[in-house]
C-alpha cells in the first residue's frame, strides 16, 4: 500500500481578485473528474476533489535517457473549495469525466466566476461573494512524470499505489 498522510493543511486560500492568478498555477494541469463536484445548496459551497501531481515535493529518478526522463511523485489529494456560491452551471463539450484544470476568470460585475479546463469543459459559478480555498487531505499514491529534453513535461494522469 502507499504512503498515508491525513491532515496535510491549507495550500492556499484566495479572497480578491488579485490572488487567482496564483491559485491558477497551484492547480493548473491537475486532474479532477466531474462526477465528483458537489454543490451544497444550503452550505452554500462547491468542492471539487483533485489530485495533484506537479507540486514540489521530491521527485524519484526512475528512466534516464538521454533526451527522456522519468520521474515518480507521490499524489497529494486534495479539495478546492468556493464559497459564497449561489449557483453552477457546467457547459462539458468533451464529455469524458475527468479533466484538467486550466485557469479561473472572475467577472466582478456579474457575480461570475468561471473554472476553465484544458479541455472542452467549464464550470462557471454564481458567487456573492470571493472566497476559495484549496485544502491538501493526503498524501497517497505515486505518479509518473515525464520530460522530454528537460522541458516538455507530461504525465498519463494515472495514480497506483
Amino acid at each position: 500500500m502507499g504512503e498515508d498522510k491525513t491532515d496535510v493543511g491549507v495550500s492556499l486560500v484566495v479572497t480578491t481578485p488579485d490572488r487567482l492568478p496564483e491559485l491558477a498555477s497551484l492547480i493548473h494541469d491537475e486532474c479532477f473528474c466531474l462526477d465528483e463536484v458537489k454543490y451544497d445548496q444550503e452550505q452554500r459551497t462547491l468542492e471539487i476533489p483533485y489530485r495533484r501531481i506537479f507540486h514540489d515535493a521530491p521527485r524519484r529518478l526512475i528512466r534516464n535517457w538521454l533526451v527522456y526522463k522519468v520521474f515518480e511523485v507521490d499524489v497529494r489529494r486534495a479539495i478546492l473549495t468556493f464559497h459564497d456560491v449561489d449557483g453552477f452551471e457546467v457547459s462539458d463539450g468533451s464529455h469524458i469525466g475527468e479533466y484538467s484544470f486550466n485557469d479561473l476568470a472572475y467577472d466582478g460585475p456579474r457575480s461570475t466566476l468561471t473554472v476553465l479546463c484544458c479541455e472542452d469543459c467549464s464550470l462557471r459559478l454564481r458567487v456573492s461573494g470571493l472566497l476559495i480555498e484549496t485544502h491538501d487531505i493526503e498524501t497517497r499514491g505515486k505518479a509518473t512524470i515525464s520530460y522530454l529534453f528537460g522541458v516538455i513535461e507530461s504525465n498519463s494522469s494515472r495514480v497506483y499505489d
